[in-house]
């Protein structure tokens, strides 16, 4: 099984997207950032609440009061912390796949082809193989095949180069089976087979 197909600018991006929205790390630190923000917007709230007799003495006007400042304040904080992240996330994927021209083994011309123990890549300035049994992991969204070859690395395949979305399921579901086939599958590596 094969395919070629081109990959362009757009496709680095959209694979840098993808990337970053699966990560563990940014999703951590996206949660302790709202946490950050909810406790600063509503530190008034949960001062009074907290350490002071304000719920015994319950009296709604400052509660409202309380309540409203920091749900502006969460909103426009929140929404500033989102800009920031929106630009720095811009600035960070265009300065790595910038760096990259056509035709240089990313951007440009590739063939992916499978067999029983290899997933292999040529482009015009490079050929690579890989033991299934190498590969990291295989994933998809509605426009992409990406093979993992590291915790970090993939193999960007745009489903918009497969003559129908079954021919990009087939291909998904072969690459998978194979990958699942190599874990189970005992081969002695290169080189002690040569001892």
């Amino acid at each position: 099984m094969q395919i070629n197909y081109s990959l362009n600018i757009e496709d680095l991006k959209a694979f840098q997207i993808y990337a970053l929205n699966k990560n563990a790390a940014v999703k951590k630190v996206n949660l302790f950032n709202y946490l950050f923000i909810f406790i600063i917007s509503y530190w008034q709230l949960l001062y009074a609440i907290l350490f002071s007799d304000f719920l015994r003495d319950f009296n709604l006007t400052f509660f409202l009061v309380y309540f409203v400042s920091g749900t502006l304040t969460f909103g426009f904080v929140l929404a500033f912390s989102k800009a920031i992240s929106y630009f720095i996330r811009q600035y960070t994927i265009n300065s790595v796949v910038n760096k990259h021209r056509d035709g240089d083994g990313v951007l440009g011309e590739h063939l992916i082809r499978f067999d029983e123990d290899y997933l292999v890549e040529a482009t015009d300035v490079n050929e690579t193989r890989h033991s299934w049994k190498g590969v990291d992991r295989i994933e998809e969204n509605q426009d992409y095949i990406f093979i993992y070859t590291s915790p970090v690395n993939a193999h960007i395949i745009p489903k918009r180069f497969f003559a129908s979305e079954e021919s990009a399921d087939g291909f998904f579901n072969e690459a998978k089976r194979l990958n699942e086939f190599a874990e189970t599958k005992f081969s002695p590596s290169y080189l002690a087979s040569n001892l």
